[in-house]
This record gives structure tokens, sequence and C-alpha cells, in this order.
């Protein structure tokens, strides 16, 4: 017995795993606890980091808003970039870095008027026009996404881009617009473009300050806008697999009320390629709030994640939705600082439970192996000491359930006694029966083989008195009459051999060819062949030489040639003829029996090699014939199939490597 089979072990693992189980489920209750006072803190920890950066967050971009509507304000009643320039001055913060008017084709009264008027600040903060926008693209401001977003505004109403980077001045930006209109006419679309990172030191600079937290700001597609760096070692957030997924599914929360199907998503995907239906659709959904007027306010919600993909343990994941801008900001606090003294007293309930459970467990398993396991092992040891061919009972103090066990088995014991006595004559009786079993049905194999040359027997003695009548009986005739008669004689003595060695293995084994063996077997069946106006053919593709019983292959021969003439006979079939095959391929070496009987039906096929089984009517068949045939194939290492071909069956006899050798 193995170890891991004893009682004992089994008992021990038992109080393990419930001890286990025990603590397991304290830990996940004392986690549930603990993840609900972490949300509950969680929220009030990023509250108290965050207020005030959502809150410069929303004045800036308020000021910047207000800003381009001037602009488009100004640009609406005349169009003058030197005003264009004073009002781009009035921002004093570094992070307006440009901002233009652009007009629709002829919006302009004036025929000297520009189509743009862009300005931006060169490196010493200087605004500087840049004369004829478009030579310096490969399209055309038209085709841009804040032009196209700004045609679909209303008057009055502002629209923030997504993070890119400009063609012309290569400063990476988002841009806000607000359309331009002309006594009620859409003519242009001011733009007003924020470097944005430049304000992390003054914006950003609590959540900078702190390496127990990291955060990042990103546009409507998931491109990082601003991004804090202590804990990313050089390496850009965007570029963490684990931080894209958590976006992309924050991004699923808070878009799962998108309408795809809005005519304002078709038309916005029919105008630009490089919207996706996605982002079209957040587009659509934030104008149509802006031009409901719809104060809607920042969405907020909090995940808690059991790996962080930056600090490598369990935090809490802030984000933000500025539904006006379509900005997105993530915040993440680790565990260990929202928790940090609630933390010290789950870890002491903890330890104290898992000291309980061990003491519980060790308590459990000796109170079980005193009063159920010992008893079991004495029960055990006796019950291997018991000799079956004597009545012995098993003895035990126990007086409960395992004493009632033991009283059950001795009864037991005593009927199973009884039983083998009543065996063991029933096992004689079956063993007789056996053996007249066995010798019927070799005699029903020898009487089968025996029909041929019996009949064969019966024709030559009315062959020999007509023969006599007509005076053609001379010592030439009576020596070849007596060569037949004993060719028929000793065949029925060699079928008798070999249906006793079939019972009997012999050890009469050597080389034979198979050409040989083919031969024999058509000269003892020739008379046969011959009465029943069966032709036949031997093709020789090469000389086969076997190893095993010559007459044992033989039987089987006759047997499938012999089934072949029974095909003929029922079916009715005129044009007989067998064909055999000797063929000595390398990789397939076989020996073929093909007739042109009409077949073996579908139904029946796969059941001719079963012992019995006979398609004949009674008496007409025993049914052992082929069965025996393939025994004797398997005895030299070969396989006998059949299959039904053009005009009948072909058995096939297919031999292995260990066919040819001792």
């Amino acid at each position: 017995m193995k170890w891991y089979h004893s009682l004992k072990v089994k008992n021990l693992f038992f109080f393990i795993i419930i001890s286990l189980f025990f603590i397991v489920a304290i830990i996940f209750a004392l986690t549930t606890i603990r993840e609900k006072r972490m949300l509950s803190k969680a929220d009030n920890a990023v509250t108290l980091a965050t207020s005030g950066v959502v809150l410069e967050l929303m004045k800036e971009q308020q000021k910047n808003e207000q800003l381009v509507e001037d602009m488009a304000d100004v640009a609406s009643v005349y169009v003058s970039k030197e005003i264009l320039k004073k009002l781009l001055h009035i921002s004093t913060d570094n992070d307006v870095v440009s901002g233009g008017l652009w007009f629709e084709p002829n919006a302009l009264k004036e025929k000297s008027a520009q189509r743009s008027y862009f300005f931006h600040k060169d490196e010493a903060g200087e605004l500087q026009e840049v004369l004829d926008y478009d030579r310096e693209i490969a399209t055309t401001y038209r085709e841009m996404e804040f032009y196209l977003l700004g045609r679909h505004l209303k008057e009055g109403e502002t629209f923030w881009t997504k993070v890119y980077t400009d063609p012309v001045t290569k400063v990476r930006m988002v841009t806000v617009v607000a359309p331009i209109y002309r006594e009620g006419r859409f003519i242009g679309v001011a733009s007003l473009d924020l470097k944005l990172s430049l304000k992390q030191k003054k914006i950003f600079s609590e959540l900078l300050a702190s390496q127990e937290r990291y955060f990042f700001l990103t546009d409507r597609t998931g491109n990082v806008i601003i991004s804090s760096t202590q804990q990313t070692s050089g390496a850009p957030l965007s570029s963490r697999k684990a931080l894209r997924e958590l976006v992309a599914k924050e991004f699923a929360y808070f878009h799962r009320h998108l309408d795809k199907e809005m005519p304002l998503v078709k038309q916005l995907l029919s105008e630009s390629s490089e919207l996706t239906p996605d982002e079209a659709a957040q587009i659509a959904y934030e104008m149509q709030h802006i031009s409901g007027h719809h104060d809607e306010p920042i969405q907020f919600r909090s995940i808690l994640l059991e790996d962080d993909p930056l600090f490598h343990e369990p935090s809490v994941v802030a984000s933000y939705y500025f539904p006006h801008t379509g900005w997105y900001m993530f915040i993440s606090i680790p565990e260990h600082v929202i928790l940090s003294d609630t933390i010290q007293v789950y870890d002491k309930i903890i330890s104290v439970t898992v000291v309980f459970a061990i003491f519980a467990a060790l308590l459990g398993y000796f109170l079980i192996r005193h009063s159920i396991v010992k008893p079991l092992e004495s029960i055990s040891r006796q019950v291997s000491q018991i000799d079956l061919d004597q009545e012995i009972e098993i003895k035990v103090k126990d007086k409960g359930e395992i004493g009632r066990l033991a009283e059950s088995f001795n009864v037991g014991m005593r009927a199973l006694h009884e039983a083998r006595e009543k065996e063991r004559r029933n096992e004689a009786l079956l063993m007789q029966q056996s053996k007249m079993a066995a010798m019927g049905e070799m005699l029903d194999a020898v009487a089968h083989q025996w029909k041929q040359p019996l009949n064969a027997l019966s024709m030559y003695a009315e062959l020999i008195k007509i023969n006599y009548e007509d005076g053609e009986v001379d010592a030439a005739y009576i020596e070849q009459f007596q060569k037949d008669i004993e060719t028929q004689i000793s065949h029925m003595t060699d079928t008798l051999a070999t249906f006793r060695n079939f019972f009997r293995p012999t050890t009469e084994l050597h080389s034979f060819d198979l050409r040989r063996v083919v031969d024999d077997v058509l000269l003892l069946a020739k008379d046969e062949l011959t009465k029943n106006t069966i032709e036949v053919e031997v093709v020789e593709e090469g000389t086969l030489e076997l190893y095993g019983s010559e007459n044992e292959f033989k039987h089987l021969l006759l047997n499938v040639i012999n089934n072949a003439k029974d095909a003929f006979n029922d079916n009715g079939v005129k044009s007989r003829k067998i064909t055999i095959r000797i063929i000595a391929d390398e990789k397939n070496p076989r020996l073929e029996v093909e007739d042109s009987a009409g077949g073996i039906p579908e139904s029946v096929i796969d059941k001719i090699f079963q012992a019995h089984f006979t398609t004949k009517e009674q008496g007409k068949g025993t049914g052992i014939g082929l069965y025996m045939s393939s025994q004797i194939a398997q005895k030299h290492h070969a396989d006998l199939s059949v299959e039904n071909r053009e005009n009948g069956a072909c058995f096939t006899v297919t031999f292995s490597e260990l066919s040819f050798h001792a």
C-alpha cells in the first residue's frame, strides 16, 4: 500500500484541508470588508488629492473657451490680424502656443482678404505669422479635424480636438475651436492651440510631488496629454500594455450609452477618413450635449486593481471623464497608502486565525485517530491474515459502528465460504460441459472439411462403374484411380490433423513456398471446381516464402475457395471465375482470392469472420470455416480481410514482417 493510501494520511489531509478552508474563508471575509473600506477611504483620498487639480483644469478650460469665443465674435464683425494678435497676447500663460482664424472660400467680402490668419509663438515667446498655411501642408486646413468639427458647431459653442502634432509648427497640442458666423451664415473657424504639458508644474504640482501615486490625462482617443513619470522608470505610460487595457476598460464604461447610428456620426465618418466609428460617436455625443445646453457634471468612478501595473500591488484607480473636452484623468493610489492603519489590524486577526486553525486541526486529528483509525487498522491487519479456505472471524473492541461493521464482515465471510464451496462444485460441472462443447465444435469443423473429399469419393465410385462398362478400365486407370483415392483420403487425414493442431498448437513449423500451397489446394479441389464449372487463374507477382504450418495455411486457402464456390451456387452465377494473386510487394506483401460471385451484402460483411456466423440456410453451413481461417492468419502474423469489388468479393491475406521469419 502506498503511503498516501493510508487512512492516517487521509485523516491528516482532511483536517489540513478543513483548516485551510477555514483560514481562506476568514481571509476572504476580511478581504471583502477591507475592499469595501478601501473604496470608501479611497474616494476621500482621491477627492483630497484631485479637488484642486479638477478645479484648476475647469478654470483653464473656461478661460481658453472664452478667449476663442471672443476671437470668433470679433471675426464675425471685422477681420483684422492686428486684433487677432492682441487677443492672443491677452493670454499671459505659456500654454497657448498658437491660434488663428480660418475661413471658407469666398466667405469674406474684401477681395484681397486672406483665407487664414495664423500666429504661433517662436522660441522667444513672440507671435509670428504663418503666411498661406495651406502651402505648408499636404492637404488644406478645411480637411483637418479642428476645422471639420468647428463647421458642425452652432454660434457661441466651442469644442476641443484630440491630441495631434501641427504639421507646420511641429508642436504636439490640443485645440479648442469656435465657429464664426456672420448674419447667420457660417464663414469659418477660430482656433486656440494649447501645449498643456507646460502646465504640469502649476496645476499638477500636488500630484507630481508625491512618489506614492501616479496619474495621467488622455484625450478622447486615449492619447496621453500629461502624465507623471516618477513611477515609470523613464518609460511613457502609454507604452504599458496593462495601462492601455485599463484605459480601454474605462472608456467602455463611460461610452456605454453612445449611439453609433446617429446621423451626425455617419456625416462625420463621410467627411473624415481619420475618424473611427467610436470616436465619431463620442464627438456626436459631446456635440449633442453642447447643443442642448446640458450642464453635464464631471463623471467619476473608482475601481480596485489586484495588481497595479506600475506599483505591482493592490491599488485604487480613480477615473474622471470631462464631457465637454472629452478628456480623461486617471489617478492610482496604492492600497498600503489608503489603508495603512487598517492593514495592521487585519494582519493581526489573520495571524490569530491561522494559529487557532492549526491547533483545532491537530486536536481533531488525534481524536479521530484514536476513535476511528486505530480500530480500522486492527481490522485491516486481521483481514490481511485471513485464509479464504478457512472460516475465521475478526475481533475488535469497539462497541459502536466499527464493531457492527466487524460483525457484518464476519457474517459476509461465512456466506462467502459457503458460496466458494458451491462454486467449486459448479466449476467441475462447467469444465465437463466445456470439453463436450469443444468436441462438438471440432466435429462440426471436421464435417465441414470432409464434405468435399467424401463427395469426390462418391463421384469416383460412380465413374469407375461407368468406365468399366465402357471398357476404359485398365492397369493405368486403376493406378490413377488409386492415386486419386489416396489423395482424397490423405486430405481427410490432413484435415483431421489440422483441426487437432488448431485446438492443440503444433510445434511442426517450417518455411514453405506460398505458390506450392496454392497448387496443392487447387489439386485437392480440382474435381469439385470442375464439377461446379469454376475457372481458376493464378497470378504470381513475385515469390513469397512463409514460415509456419503449411497444412494450416492450406486449410485457410481451401476455406476461402469453398466459400466462393458456395457463393456461386447460392447466387446462381453463370460466369464463374476465381483469381488467386500472389503479390510480393515490399511494402504490402499479400495473397488475394477474388471471385465473380456478386459480392457480400454490406449489412453482414463485417460479421463473416465471427464464429458460428453464416449467411447460408440452416444445415448448409456451420459458420466456422472463415472464423478458423482468420485464426490461422493471425497465427501466421497476418491479417485476413474482405472487400467487395466490381464483380464479387476479394479475400486478402496481408502479411507482416514476422510472417516470413521464425
